[in-house]
């Protein structure tokens, strides 16, 4: 069985991290393309070797050629254009975060549900060798029982002050939010990969420069099974740092989510470095499981139900709801 793609918003992520893959993996094709710009749909077309292209998203979900849609648009679309694959009756991988917030997020998951259709949210770093390993790791008891895990992130984003205009993350009517939103979504879902689903969460919030969202964020939770926790991301700074550190009774695992692919092992134990390196599109894992899923075979990546949590912890954390518990 192969998988037929149509992909609803052919940009810069479908460019160069989910558009080869959900090409070159086995028992997937893309059959189909849409953009606005009708011009640029037919250049990403021809260059990739895809057989029809659209500048409207009705008639590429309608496309009797696509079995399955991937939704690449920025977040503001993905309810709307969402509703309406779900109305064609076909299968959507939508990017992260799901929705805006989690009002959207949620709604998007109960309609699919309702309508027993497989929804995929793309957080894709789920998949990737050494997050599949830390998992591993953490599920054979090599750091005892986890205990706490902390994360910390600085990234000049701010400190380049990307214009508004150009730069969509930066536009909460668009985004949802700002970077956090942008890059911590994926922390969040990682961490309810490997630890558990956060049941309880507080956080601080300081705008950046020129009052842009989320220079400064902090956040503290615990996971349902008592794993307790802090992060804290700075976005209007010139320097770089990634850091995930999970602690267990037995010794600690560090991980950096965006830069360095090595896994650091300390304790008891003694200590051992991992390398475990992406492939060349940080999609193919990920897909290969979104494939095995839709011929029926259970894959723990991409859940809409997770997805729904990760907007429900960052709603929480920059005080558009209660705390959640």
């Amino acid at each position: 069985m192969t998988i037929r793609w149509g992909i609803l918003g052919c940009g810069e992520a479908a460019e160069v991290k989910s558009g080869p893959a959900l090409r070159q993996v086995s028992g997937s094709q893309v059959t189909a393309v849409m953009r606005r710009d009708t011009s640029k749909a037919e250049d990403y077309a021809r260059r990739h070797g895809v057989g029809r292209w659209h500048g409207d998203a009705g008639a590429l979900i309608g496309d009797g050629d696509v079995d399955a849609v991937y939704l690449a648009t920025p977040p503001h679309m993905h309810l709307e254009y969402g509703l309406e694959v779900c109305a064609a009756g076909k299968p959507l991988l939508v990017e992260r975060p799901m929705g805006r917030n989690e009002e959207e997020a949620a709604a998007l998951a109960g309609a699919f549900e309702a309508a027993r259709l497989p929804l995929f949210a793309a957080y894709y770093r789920r998949a990737l060798p050494r997050f599949a390993k830390a998992k591993e790791i953490i599920d054979a008891g090599v750091l005892g029982t986890v205990t706490s895990v902390h994360y910390r992130l600085c990234h000049p984003r701010l400190h380049w002050a990307p214009d508004p205009a150009t730069e969509w993350r930066v536009r909460p009517e668009v985004s949802g939010g700002g970077f956090f939103v942008d890059f911590g979504c994926h922390v969040v879902d990682l961490v309810d990969f490997l630890c558990g689903p956060i049941d309880e969460v507080s956080g601080h919030v300081r705008s950046g420069p020129g009052g842009l969202p989320e220079g400064d964020v902090v956040m503290s939770f615990r996971t349902a099974s008592g794993v307790l926790g802090a992060g804290a991301w700075c976005f209007a700074t010139g320097m770089r740092d990634d850091a995930l550190d999970i602690v267990g009774t037995r010794g600690r695992m560090r991980l950096r989510i965006y830069w360095n692919h090595r896994i650091e092992l300390d304790g008891d134990f003694g200590s051992r470095r991992l390398s475990c390196p992406d492939p060349p599109h940080v999609y193919t894992p990920f897909v290969e499981e979104i494939v095995s899923a839709l011929a029926d075979r259970p894959t723990p990546v991409g859940s809409a139900a997770a997805a729904v949590r990760a907007n429900r912890v960052m709603d929480t954390v920059l005080g558009r709801k209660a705390e959640v518990r």
